[in-house]
């Protein structure tokens, strides 16, 4: 079967790898043909090495497929059978497994990193980590897992109704995180350097602003709108910083984006302003949970380029640049 491969950073080879047999799946392991799977901002840092994973390596953790073949102890599911991958994996038996934080697992790995992912033709998985669909697109179902991160997100700042909120950075997350913010009756202010993706936030129900030299700092505070919660995005070191200078007394700041240089935040103003920082790190996903939240968000505005898995130094470069909001690779 064929798969892209990242050997080193910046560099894909696609390769015939092994084919996948009955007699290589474990008994409890299922073989899905992949059919949509997408390019996620984690996956750039991967690809540039920003975030350091080891090579050779098969990335994608976002994906939908179909069901092709199980083992022996797997009796609930049928050939065809259309499912959700669930990448991350949890030890079930940690502290925080238990209190029901399987997302910061102490011996958490996820697909697409610590194993071979989803950019291939076929992928062997546990049981346990794919979740069965209907009524969707394998592409929008290629979402659900970004979908639950930003779920998550709402979750972790508690967000209320009247809340008036900053999202900075209006990638693909930070475009549903607007989206369910808006659904739960939140005031949106988005913060976006790309035009074509802050054009897409004011569609999505967000007040657009164009930050100069980067920095909204400047325009938020001439607004004179109480900033209740900034969610941060970008990635972006200076945007934690600006978050921290924008925020309402007593605010909230999520940490959602992610970067490997770090932020100067003046804990003076953090003490004086009462502020809470709070992180934010990936999402368990339960069906019942995806079902309800998936009807509330537009999934097909934000998948700009559909291409073939051959194509993926083209979708990479184009996700890098921000000159798309979602891609998607067509095994």
């Amino acid at each position: 079967m064929k798969a892209v491969v990242l050997i080193k950073n910046k560099k894909f080879e696609i390769k015939n790898v092994p084919d996948i047999k009955h007699s290589d799946l474990r008994s409890k392991e299922v073989l899905v043909k992949i059919e949509a799977a997408s390019i996620c901002g984690t996956d750039i840092h991967f690809y540039d090495g920003s975030i350091p994973i080891k090579h050779p390596v098969i990335l994608g953790h976002e994906a939908s497929g179909i069901v092709v073949d199980w083992g022996k102890d797997v009796n609930n599911l049928k050939k065809g059978e259309q499912v959700i991958l669930d990448p991350l994996f949890s030890c079930s038996k940690c502290f925080l497994c238990k209190s029901g934080r399987e997302n910061i697992c102490i011996n958490r790995k996820y697909l697409g990193a610590d194993f071979d992912g989803a950019f291939s033709e076929f992928i062997k998985i546990p049981l346990d980590n794919i979740i069965p669909f209907k009524g969707l697109s394998f592409e929008e179902a290629a979402l659900a897992e970004p979908i639950s991160v930003a779920s998550h997100v709402l979750k972790r700042a508690e967000v209320k109704p009247g809340d008036t909120v900053l999202v900075i950075g209006c990638g693909p997350i930070g475009l549903l995180i607007i989206q369910l913010l808006r659904s739960i009756g939140a005031r949106v202010i988005a913060s976006e350097i790309a035009k074509n993706r802050l054009k897409a936030a004011e569609k999505l129900g967000a007040k657009p602003i164009h930050p100069k030299k980067g920095d909204c700092t400047e325009q938020i505070l001439k607004s004179k709108k109480e900033i209740d919660i900034v969610i941060e995005v970008a990635g972006d070191p200076l945007a934690l910083e600006q978050s921290l200078r924008v925020v309402r007394k007593g605010g909230k700041i999520v940490v959602v984006g992610l970067t490997s240089s770090p932020a100067k935040l003046d804990s003076l103003t953090i003490s004086r302003k009462e502020v809470k920082i709070i992180g934010s790190n990936a999402c368990s996903m339960r069906i019942k949970e995806i079902s309800a939240i998936i009807n509330k968000i537009k999934t097909k505005p934000l998948i700009t380029h559909v291409l073939k898995l051959k194509d993926i130094n083209k979708g990479f470069e184009l996700a890098a640049a921000k000159k798309a909001i979602k891609i998607i690779l067509k095994p």
